[in-house]
Protein backbone atom coordinates (compact mmCIF):
# COMPACT_ATOMS: atom_id res chain seq x y z
CA UNK A 1 0.00 0.00 0.00
CA UNK A 2 2.80 2.15 1.30
CA UNK A 3 4.30 1.90 -2.21
CA UNK A 4 1.63 2.72 -4.47
CA UNK A 5 0.81 5.80 -2.38
CA UNK A 6 4.80 6.79 -2.52
CA UNK A 7 4.75 6.64 -6.23
CA UNK A 8 1.25 8.57 -6.98
CA UNK A 9 2.28 11.34 -4.27
CA UNK A 10 5.58 12.01 -6.30
CA UNK A 11 3.70 12.52 -9.77
CA UNK A 12 1.67 15.10 -7.89
CA UNK A 13 4.30 17.27 -7.69
CA UNK A 14 3.95 19.53 -10.67
CA UNK A 15 7.89 20.30 -10.84
CA UNK A 16 8.25 16.12 -11.21
CA UNK A 17 5.22 15.76 -13.51
CA UNK A 18 6.74 18.67 -15.52
CA UNK A 19 9.63 16.46 -16.49
CA UNK A 20 7.76 14.34 -18.92
CA UNK A 21 3.59 16.00 -18.69
CA UNK A 22 4.88 18.96 -19.83
CA UNK A 23 6.43 17.60 -23.06
CA UNK A 24 4.04 15.30 -23.70
CA UNK A 25 1.23 17.96 -23.88
CA UNK A 26 3.16 20.17 -26.20
CA UNK A 27 3.65 17.54 -28.32
CA UNK A 28 -0.27 17.06 -28.26
CA UNK A 29 -0.89 20.57 -28.39
CA UNK A 30 1.50 20.12 -31.98
CA UNK A 31 -0.12 17.40 -33.10
CA UNK A 32 -3.56 19.33 -33.00
CA UNK A 33 -2.82 22.28 -34.21
CA UNK A 34 -1.64 20.21 -37.59
CA UNK A 35 -4.30 18.67 -37.46
CA UNK A 36 -6.35 22.33 -37.73
CA UNK A 37 -4.86 22.17 -41.19
CA UNK A 38 -7.85 21.11 -43.78
CA UNK A 39 -4.97 19.47 -45.89
CA UNK A 40 -3.65 17.63 -43.44
CA UNK A 41 -3.39 13.69 -43.42
CA UNK A 42 -3.32 13.80 -39.79
CA UNK A 43 -6.53 12.30 -38.76
CA UNK A 44 -5.43 10.22 -35.24
CA UNK A 45 -2.29 9.53 -33.51
CA UNK A 46 -1.45 6.85 -30.99
CA UNK A 47 1.63 7.49 -28.19
CA UNK A 48 1.84 4.55 -25.69
CA UNK A 49 3.35 5.49 -22.25
CA UNK A 50 3.89 4.53 -19.35
CA UNK A 51 1.77 4.79 -15.51
CA UNK A 52 4.33 7.70 -14.39
CA UNK A 53 3.86 9.63 -17.79
CA UNK A 54 -0.20 9.37 -17.25
CA UNK A 55 0.25 10.41 -13.97
CA UNK A 56 2.74 13.00 -15.16
CA UNK A 57 0.06 14.78 -17.94
CA UNK A 58 -2.79 14.54 -15.11
CA UNK A 59 -0.68 16.96 -12.91
CA UNK A 60 0.32 18.97 -16.27
CA UNK A 61 -3.43 19.63 -17.12
CA UNK A 62 -4.43 20.34 -13.44
CA UNK A 63 -6.29 17.17 -12.60
CA UNK A 64 -5.25 15.12 -9.54
CA UNK A 65 -3.32 12.30 -10.85
CA UNK A 66 -5.14 8.51 -9.96
CA UNK A 67 -2.93 5.65 -10.27
CA UNK A 68 -4.00 4.36 -13.67
CA UNK A 69 -5.52 1.27 -14.24
CA UNK A 70 -3.67 -1.44 -17.24
CA UNK A 71 -4.06 -0.44 -20.38
CA UNK A 72 -5.69 3.18 -19.34
CA UNK A 73 -6.10 5.81 -22.09
CA UNK A 74 -6.55 9.54 -22.88
CA UNK A 75 -8.80 11.39 -25.80
CA UNK A 76 -7.49 14.26 -26.94
CA UNK A 77 -10.73 15.20 -29.31
CA UNK A 78 -10.40 18.32 -31.71
CA UNK A 79 -13.47 20.07 -32.89
CA UNK A 80 -13.93 23.55 -34.94
CA UNK A 81 -16.68 25.46 -33.98
CA UNK A 82 -19.35 27.13 -35.73
CA UNK A 83 -17.50 30.53 -35.00
CA UNK A 84 -14.16 28.85 -36.65
CA UNK A 85 -12.40 28.60 -33.26
CA UNK A 86 -11.09 24.94 -31.99
CA UNK A 87 -12.02 23.38 -28.56
CA UNK A 88 -10.57 19.77 -27.26
CA UNK A 89 -12.77 17.38 -25.57
CA UNK A 90 -10.49 15.47 -22.87
CA UNK A 91 -11.10 11.47 -21.40
CA UNK A 92 -9.60 9.28 -19.86
CA UNK A 93 -10.32 5.89 -19.73
CA UNK A 94 -13.31 6.92 -21.74
CA UNK A 95 -15.12 9.85 -19.27
CA UNK A 96 -15.03 13.18 -19.63
CA UNK A 97 -12.39 14.53 -17.67
CA UNK A 98 -12.91 17.97 -15.98
CA UNK A 99 -9.63 20.40 -16.34
CA UNK A 100 -9.55 23.32 -14.30
CA UNK A 101 -9.81 26.86 -16.01
CA UNK A 102 -11.98 24.90 -18.75
CA UNK A 103 -15.45 24.09 -19.46
CA UNK A 104 -15.56 21.04 -17.87
CA UNK A 105 -13.78 18.19 -20.10
CA UNK A 106 -13.84 21.19 -23.43
CA UNK A 107 -11.00 23.36 -23.37
CA UNK A 108 -9.90 25.83 -25.94
CA UNK A 109 -7.10 24.63 -27.66
CA UNK A 110 -5.78 28.25 -26.34
CA UNK A 111 -6.54 27.72 -22.72
CA UNK A 112 -4.82 23.41 -23.15
CA UNK A 113 -1.71 25.61 -24.73
CA UNK A 114 -1.59 27.73 -21.03
CA UNK A 115 -1.65 24.48 -19.55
Amino acid sequence: MWGKWIFLTAFQTRSIAALSGKPLLAKIIDDLEKAKDPNTILKYKLYCVHDNTIMSLMTTLGVKAVLPGYISDFNFELFKTDTNDYQVKVRFNGKPLAIPGCDGNVCTLAELTKK
